[in-house]
């Protein structure tokens, strides 16, 4: 790929230096996914500097987050029948990253961004607990129904669970990682499972999602999917949402055992159902789509001007700021300080505080 000059009226120094800082590569025109339609939303300018300029702060991001090690578990249990053998592959996460965390430490036990290994490490162990603890409380108030119901293949020897597919609707690239898509095995209806953790209250948190991009990407890749598989095939009927609220309980010295500390989270979302039913903390919602709700006016018109926005040059006038994002949850945005600052200043400040790192070069398949 291409550099070019990016920040127009930015002088040619800041030009050259930036040319310098990707090592020659450029900017990027990814493809779409909804992270990306997230963030154009939300500020053109951020959407710049992070999806295609690759700008990330110089700082420690733990690879296996509460998240993303919760949809580990479930995506083991759905294609093996049991929690356990996620359970050890989380764990297996958590032992890589705390040595890789000791080779990134200084002598001081600092990591490059300051913070203190130690208590990233306790933290990333104390996620891993807490990922566990959900997936159990989950399985145990919706067990995947495997007498009726299995986990689609792509391949006959690759299941649809944690896959990342590449794909073009409607002339535009797209990309979408999905958390599960299943069959039905008595009327042959295919869904696709997105799983949620949240903070939120998970009826807030749900009230959207059947017209979210995410929904709506999913639903209109997997439709072109069935239609070209040389799988077992199927209808694709809609999406489950699988929304579950996130607790504060750590495992501590409360806990007999970690046996105890799992259950002690699973009752704490047995007593938060039971005091207000209605708003569960763990919830399952089924959105049924029609070929005019996933390929709407709306969607479509959504979709080209985010292909615009993943093509054009990467010139500031293009990508305005939006003052509104500037802070989030009283937060500052991470590129506040280029927003602030005159291009004169870029270079130094970009060595300072950037680096490029793109997410399309980090990703990979889950392990198996």
């Amino acid at each position: 790929m291409s550099s070019s000059r990016v920040w127009q009226g930015g002088g040619d120094g800041a030009v050259a230096w930036f040319k310098r800082y990707v090592g020659g590569k450029g900017y990027r025109n990814p493809p779409v996914r909804s992270t990306a339609m997230g963030t154009l939303d939300t500020c053109a300018r951020m959407f710049l500097y992070s999806e295609r300029l690759g700008l990330r702060l110089k700082s420690y991001e733990s690879a296996p987050s509460r998240g993303s090690m919760y949809h580990s578990l479930l995506h083991h249990y759905r294609i093996g029948g049991s929690l356990a053998r996620g359970q050890a592959a989380v764990q297996a996460f958590v032992v890589e990253e705390s040595l890789r965390l000791k080779g990134l430490a200084g002598p001081d036990g600092l990591l490059p961004g300051g913070q203190d290994v130690a208590t990233v490490m306790s933290n990333l162990q104390q996620d891993c607990n807490l990922a566990v603890a959900m997936a159990e409380a989950f399985v145990g108030v919706y067990p995947f129904p495997f007498e009726a119901w299995e986990v689609v293949r792509y391949t006959p020897e690759k299941v649809m669970s944690e896959v990342l597919y590449d794909w073009v609707v409607d002339g535009t690239p797209v990309r979408v990682r999905f958390d599960c898509v299943v069959r039905n095995k008595t009327t042959g209806e295919v869904w696709v499972v997105d799983d949620k953790t949240t903070s939120l209250d998970p009826v807030v948190r749900a009230a959207s999602l059947s017209f979210g991009w995410q929904t709506l990407l999913y639903t209109a890749v997997m439709r072109g999917v069935l239609t070209e598989s040389s799988g077992e095939g199927g209808t694709l009927a809609g999406v489950c949402h699988n929304v579950i609220r996130t607790p504060t309980i750590r495992y501590c010295g409360k806990d007999a055992s970690f046996e105890a500390y799992v259950n002690r989270v699973s009752q704490w979302y047995r007593d938060e159902r039971e005091k207000n039913p209605a708003r569960p903390p763990i919830l399952q919602s089924w959105t049924r789509l029609t070929a005019d709700d996933v390929l709407s006016p709306e969607f479509l018109r959504k979709l080209k001007a985010q292909h615009k926005a993943h093509r054009s040059l990467p010139r500031l006038p293009l990508f305005p700021r939006n003052e509104k994002a500037c802070f989030h949850y009283n937060r500052p945005c991470p590129y506040l300080d280029l927003c602030q600052s005159d291009s004169s200043g870029w270079p130094r400040l970009l060595d300072a505080k950037f680096e490029v790192r793109f997410r399309e070069d980090e990703e990979d398949e889950p392990r198996e």
